[in-house]
């Protein structure tokens, strides 16, 4: 039985600002069809690198008045740079899941239950990926997708992340456990703080989406739960801050 849900059809998307536009002309997999400049700007050493990786590439290259290119890319976060490509291709489950094993590395996952803010993917993304993690395994319902905003917010991170999109979280823990690796839930209150956890073995770590957390179904498929302590008022963090917190604990465990 295949673990990977349908792939979907890629769509154009446009990357915007300095860093994923010039990681996405540097990702050999992922193709862009033209690179815009937003004309007025001061010129920077980042954009002539920007232009001369697209010319190279045989790209177009375009320099479009102010007003075209805010109609073109409305995001106050563009910085003047932007580029048309296809949204990131997910692989394949099981690909994902051999990395580690052609890499001969500890394998180190992230599994996403339901995060829909597509800024909180995109800072979990540049986490993750400074980290080394070896994948990120979202559902294709319930998730924030790997479009622009993701792109920007990960600062360039998403081009060097792989990702499995799968219609049920619970098959992949299922095919992950399978290969020997240990399931950890992250719920407040709900375990042992990660310091106290021996985390240095395959792992992979499951997070909850904004507000409801991992679903009972889910839960219930985890080895282990840990929970961050608090001191607080507020009893819950943000995802974001949470997946970073954790995913440092177990590079420094394993350091």
């Amino acid at each position: 039985m295949s673990h990977a849900a349908k792939q979907p059809v890629l769509r154009k998307v446009l990357v915007f600002g300095i860093n994923p536009v010039r990681e996405a002309l540097l990702a050999d997999s992922k193709p862009v069809k033209c690179v815009y400049f937003e004309e007025g700007r001061k010129r920077r050493a980042a954009f002539e690198e920007i232009r001369e990786l697209a010319l190279r590439a045989g790209i177009r290259v375009e320099l479009l008045p102010k007003k075209v290119f805010s109609g073109k890319c409305p995001s106050k976060a563009a910085q003047g740079v932007a580029a048309e490509t296809l949204e990131k291709k997910p692989l394949p489950l099981n690909a994902l899941l051999d990395i580690p094993v052609e890499k001969d590395e500890t394998p180190f996952f992230v599994l996403l239950d339901g995060v829909e803010d597509p800024r909180n993917l995109g800072a979990i993304i540049r986490t993750a990926e400074a980290c080394g993690v070896h994948g990120i395994v979202l559902p294709s319902r319930r998730s924030a997708t790997l479009g622009p905003t993701a792109a920007k917010t990960s600062s360039g991170a998403l081009e060097s992340m792989n990702f499995s999109v799968i219609t049920n979280i619970k098959r992949a823990i299922s095919a992950m456990k399978d290969r020997g690796i240990f399931i950890v839930g992250v719920e407040p209150e709900k375990g042992p703080s990660p310091w106290r956890v021996d985390l240095r073995g395959p792992v992979a770590v499951v997070f909850g989406g904004e507000g409801r957390g991992i679903r009972p179904t889910v839960l219930s498929s985890c080895d282990l739960f840990v929970s961050l302590p608090q001191l607080g008022r507020i009893n819950s963090l943000n995802v974001s801050v949470a997946t970073g917190m954790l995913l440092y604990e177990i590079l420094r465990q394993r350091a």
